[in-house]
């Protein structure tokens, strides 16, 4: 009788156990599901929509790369413009020490300050085509809206340069379907 009670004991226990461990992984099952309707109603707080929609196929890269291209394009114009600009007033504008003395020594004398001025007013005025493509990428890696709508402006500046082309096909693929579903879900 003692051992008919003590199976029976054992069994139930058995069955209590197997039944703890159902619901132990009912309940962290049920934690991963809250976690992740958690960071999806985040997102869809922030505007964003799954993070993978805009990673197939490389899409998200090439529009980060054409926007780095396109920032690179634009330093390299900043810089140009300004020091072509100066250069019309330094009869010896040299990079070297030498040259920069020589600069210094016309700036002190105020001989070359509006070309200085000048040169530095470019590349502040130029400073939106570099700086802004950047901006936009770095945005866009970070699924913010404000990183596409960066982009959108950066490539707008750009479309009536040379750069033309490269700027229509990122607007055209920031007004693409994928992409605004991605920065402005629903």
């Amino acid at each position: 009788m003692y051992r008919a009670s003590e199976e029976a004991l054992r069994a139930r226990l058995d069955i209590s156990e197997r039944a703890l461990r159902h619901e132990k992984h009912r309940a962290t099952s049920a934690e991963v599901a809250l976690s992740d309707a958690a960071t999806r109603l985040g997102r869809l707080r922030d505007g964003v929509a799954e993070a993978d929609d805009l990673d197939q196929a490389g899409f998200s890269s090439w529009l980060r790369g054409a926007l780095h291209g396109i920032g690179l394009v634009g330093i390299l114009a900043a810089i140009g413009g300004a020091l072509a600009f100066a250069a019309s007033y330094f009869p010896e504008l040299y990079l070297s020490a030498g040259g920069l003395r020589n600069m210094a020594w016309i700036v002190r004398h105020r001989q070359g300050l509006t070309g200085l001025a000048g040169g530095v007013a470019i590349f502040l005025l130029a400073s939106p085509w570099a700086v802004l493509p950047f901006a936009g990428a770095v945005g866009i890696s970070a699924r913010r809206r404000w990183g596409w709508l960066v982009a959108v402006v950066a490539a707008v500046l750009w479309l009536p340069t040379p750069v033309f082309p490269l700027s229509l096909m990122v607007l055209l693929r920031l007004f693409g379907d994928r992409t605004r579903g991605v920065f402005f879900a629903t």
